[in-house]
């Protein structure tokens, strides 16, 4: 037996008792872990497995955060799996990282508003830059900020701000990006920001309205009160509601097939 074969066969044992861990850790039904590739690393074998995976705290907090999104937890474990299975023959974490930290910030709803800032934070992550021009950066996303008019664009710039750092800088770089990538507002093209804001205000109102019944324990219709006042609002807000939720799963699978192809270094 060669010392090639032996290293291979090596590799081929810690990555399937790391994939059985991950198997018994996210096979219990209706139940989650938050951090599942996290715990499968723990225990006393962490430093010989972590060794093996040889991924940043960075890109596995990432794995766990996108797990936690997948809309099933049979989706979050084989994304999970298929991120173990492609290692180690992929490239440096780092270049995972910002991959990953460049494809949210490129994404259609994160450069609507302003979009000349999106391109200043991806120009950084791609070819990295000095402590004094993210510190430029992270100024210039505080004033940009500063002239959001609607939660909206309040949202853009929730992620300007968890992605105004290198992706390696800390372990919560990454994954509070996704989440504020995760929170930007979606519509489908027969709604508009304006009939979004014209139905909350709507929503707001009938709230407002109903606190006496809500005084006397009484659990008004919401939807129903919705569609008496506005039928044509509430029917457009409902079928948004439905593309958004699905879109939305759409956007999360899409970033995980990236992220488990950056890692098989694709």
């Amino acid at each position: 037996m060669t010392a090639s074969t032996t290293t291979a066969e090596v590799a081929a044992t810690r990555r399937s008792r790391l994939l059985a861990r991950i198997d018994r850790i996210m096979s219990v039904e209706d139940e989650r872990p938050a951090a599942p590739l996290a715990t499968a690393l723990a225990g006393d074998d962490a430093a010989d497995l972590r060794r093996f995976l040889d991924l940043t705290r960075t890109v596995i907090d990432m794995i766990d955060a996108i797990a936690a999104a997948m809309r099933t937890p049979d989706a979050a474990r084989i994304f999970v799996r298929g991120c173990v299975a492609a290692r180690p023959s992929g490239p440096r974490a780092r270049d995972v990282a910002n991959s990953l930290m460049i494809d949210m910030l490129d994404a259609p709803e994160a450069r609507y508003w302003r979009g000349d800032v999106a391109a200043m934070l991806i120009d950084l992550h791609r070819r990295g830059g000095s402590d004094a021009e993210w510190k430029a950066a992270r100024d210039a996303v505080l004033s940009a900020a500063d002239t959001a008019v609607d939660p909206q664009q309040d949202a853009v710039a929730a992620l300007w701000e968890a992605a105004a750092w290198p992706a390696d800088e800390g372990r919560s770089v990454l994954s509070s990006t996704f989440r504020a990538w995760r929170g930007l507002e979606l519509y489908a093209d027969h709604w508009s920001r304006e009939q979004e804001a014209r139905a909350q205000a709507t929503l707001e109102t009938i709230w407002q309205a109903q606190e006496e019944r809500r005084a006397r324990g009484e659990h008004p219709d919401y939807p129903a009160l919705f569609r008496d006042r506005d039928p044509a609002l509430f029917d457009g807000f409902e079928r948004n509601l439905r593309w958004v939720n699905r879109h939305g799963q759409v956007r999360v699978k899409a970033l995980a097939q990236r992220c488990i192809a950056l890692l098989a270094n694709q």
